[in-house]
């Protein structure tokens, strides 16, 4: 059996006694795809709270900011590190709510 595997078997605790080696395989991938499901419920409500942050430095609504989180902040009062816009006043990203920055940089 796969080393990959069987750390997933280990780590989650799964029951194998008896099953073949497709069963195993079949258990483990439906164990990390719930493991996957579940980071991505994680990260999507830390990117909401980190907006939330934004938003607040700025005095705004979160709903009111938009980001991809790929670019650095320099501006120290941003509290998130990462360049945010307001999609509502500059749908094109052209200039970060903190540093000034657009979004689309050479």
């Amino acid at each position: 059996m796969n080393r990959h595997i069987r750390a997933v078997i280990e780590k989650y605790n799964l029951e194998t006694k008896g099953m073949t080696r497709d069963e195993k395989m079949r258990l483990a991938m439906e164990a990390l795809r719930a493991n996957v499901a579940h980071l991505e419920c994680a990260i999507y409500a830390i990117g909401e709270r980190r907006l939330e942050l934004a938003a607040k430095a700025l005095g705004l609504s979160s709903g009111d900011i938009e980001t991809e989180w790929i670019h650095e902040c320099e501006d120290e009062r941003n509290p998130t590190g990462q360049c945010v816009y307001n999609g509502f006043d500059d749908p094109c990203w052209d200039e970060c709510l903190f540093c000034g920055e657009p979004n689309e940089r050479k």
